[in-house]
């Protein structure tokens, strides 16, 4: 008897921690954009773009770990809900604890068309992708949708705050439910500025999330920061161009509690504007000049802004020219910006920034059909999970000039698709094939590239498009292109190579592959 209350006690004694154990706080997100819309849309610039950035400021300072945040660019619906799908099962796994808190944030950058979300030439229900969301075990949905007329997905009207949600800071708990973002009202259309190269909402949201609507100097920036700061930039930057667009919020909770998004003072690389500061910072990445932050400051208290890692241009706003300055951002740095420290950079005429030391007569020029285009791929792509008429993304490899004249960009966004896969069964191995589309130039338009990438057991093949018997791949949609694309693919994929195991197809990050320029194009 006595040795069973011995073994009683003793199990207690590890019981009684697992019981008292400090319910978890787990994140999960999916980020989604795309450029393409349906054939009446317009190819837009920086969908993609802005899910990028938001993907790398929650991945960041968001507290969102690697593995449970998803970025998708250029993908088809039935990819996307697949994802969804696997977050339902992922999130059942990490909420091993009924005390367990998810917080699940989704966004969504493209075309959409009524209650339709349009991914390329497909689209998607939003009602029918909500009720997939309510399938994760979440204690608090966030869904933010940077579309066209997107308050139609909530039928509402107007641009109020949400209310600010005020608990004790030591509180645990967040509110249960589901809080809906839009960044127009259903009459509006959400503006895309080549000055922002993004559109107007994601940026103002982005700068606030990296410290801009930090109101109170915590540290932290909460949701109700974050859409204050954003609604209100929305809606003035967007009336000095003549374009009314008010975001709107949507929301059922219960419970109350502060949502925070993302926590500055986390050991990231921060910027320190000082209280005697004011005027407009623009934050830039060196390579690429992708543009991450807006603060507009005012004199008399400080702010911190967190910056990714990597070499960082700080640009502060006069009349005539930006006051410039180069950071290596490492993790733990702490950085000023001293105007005396800076050099001048003078605004161009399509208000993109151009190095004082760069001439340019400003005259139009032509890129020609047949320029040979260097890009690198900016994702890793697999026969294991892609599927036929993904995006895929890629970068301008180098700069291209056109008689002295920049026209192309090291780091501009391009684009290309899947054509055709196979994916890998038994010895067989799996077999990709891919069309280089579109890169950008310095004056934002798309330019239409010309090259097929074969990825299989033989290794790496890039065909020129312009070949007569491939004008067929331009695109892939209807049952005869598929048919063509089936056929050009069935001459890589015949030869059949004798190993025991087959292989996935891989595209690895950082690939490097010539397209060529499919017509003459004006840059101006």
């Amino acid at each position: 008897m006595k040795i069973i209350r011995f073994w009683f006690f003793f199990a207690c004694l590890f019981l009684i921690p697992c019981l008292n154990a400090e319910a978890g706080i787990y994140r999960l997100a999916l980020i989604v954009g795309n450029n393409e819309g349906s054939d009446t849309k317009p190819f837009l610039h920086y969908a993609e773009q802005d899910a990028r950035n938001l993907y790398r400021t929650l991945s960041q300072i968001g507290g969102f770990p690697p593995d449970q945040i998803k970025l998708m660019l250029g993908k088809n619906p039935e990819t996307v809900l697949q994802a969804v799908r696997d977050l339902q099962t992922q999130a059942s796994h990490l909420k091993r604890n009924p005390q367990d808190q998810i917080l699940f944030l989704f966004y969504f950058s493209g075309h959409s068309e009524g209650n339709l979300m349009e991914m390329g030439p497909s689209q998607m229900d939003f009602t029918d992708l909500r009720n997939e969301f309510r399938k994760i075990p979440s204690t608090i949905r966030i869904v933010i949708l940077d579309t066209c007329q997107s308050g139609h997905m909530i039928q509402t009207k107007g641009g109020t705050h949400i209310p600010q949600l005020s608990i004790p800071a030591d509180e645990p708990e967040i509110p249960r439910g589901e809080i809906t973002i839009t960044s127009s009202t259903a009459q509006e259309d959400s503006i895309e500025s080549s000055e922002f190269e993004g559109s107007l909402f994601t940026h103002f949201f982005i700068s606030g999330l990296r410290g801009a609507a930090d109101y109170d100097l915590d540290g932290k920036v909460s949701l109700s920061e974050v859409y204050s700061y954003a609604n209100q930039n929305t809606i003035t930057k967007s009336t000095t161009v003549n374009r009314l667009q008010h975001p709107t919020y949507d929301f059922d909770l219960e419970g109350a509690g502060e949502i925070f998004i993302t926590e500055l003072m986390n050991g990231s690389p921060l910027l320190f504007l000082s209280p005697p500061e004011e005027g407009s910072f623009f934050i830039f990445e060196k390579t690429g000049r992708n543009l991450i932050a807006e603060v507009d400051k005012k004199a008399g208290t400080p702010r911190y802004i967190a910056l990714p890692q990597g070499d960082i241009l700080v640009r502060k706003k006069t009349p005539d020219y930006f006051l410039e300055r180069e950071i290596g951002a490492v993790p733990g740095g702490l950085y000023y910006f001293r105007e005396e420290d800076g050099r001048r950079v003078r605004i161009g005429s399509a208000r993109r920034i151009l190095v004082d030391d760069r001439p340019s007569d400003g005259k139009p020029v032509t890129l020609a059909e047949g320029e040979l285009i260097k890009l690198r791929l900016a994702e890793t792509i697999s026969t294991k999970n892609s599927h036929a008429g993904d995006k895929i993304r890629l970068t301008a490899a180098e700069d291209i000039y056109v008689n002295g004249r920049l026209a192309v960009q090291s780091g501009a966004a391009a684009s290309g698709e899947i054509l055709a896969l196979r994916q890998k069964r038994g010895i067989v191995h799996g077999e990709l094939l891919c069309r280089l589309g579109y890169v950008q130039a310095v004056d934002g338009q798309w330019i239409p590239l010309n090259s097929i990438i074969s990825r299989n057991p033989a290794g790496l093949k890039t065909i020129d498009d312009s070949d007569p018997g491939s004008q067929s791949l331009s695109s892939v949609g209807s049952e005869t292109e598929t048919d063509v694309a089936s056929g050009f693919t069935a001459l890589f994929f015949l030869p059949f190579y004798p190993l025991f195991r087959g292989r996935d197809a891989v595209l690895q990050e950082g690939t490097f592959f010539d397209a060529y320029v499919a017509r003459n194009v004006v840059i101006r």
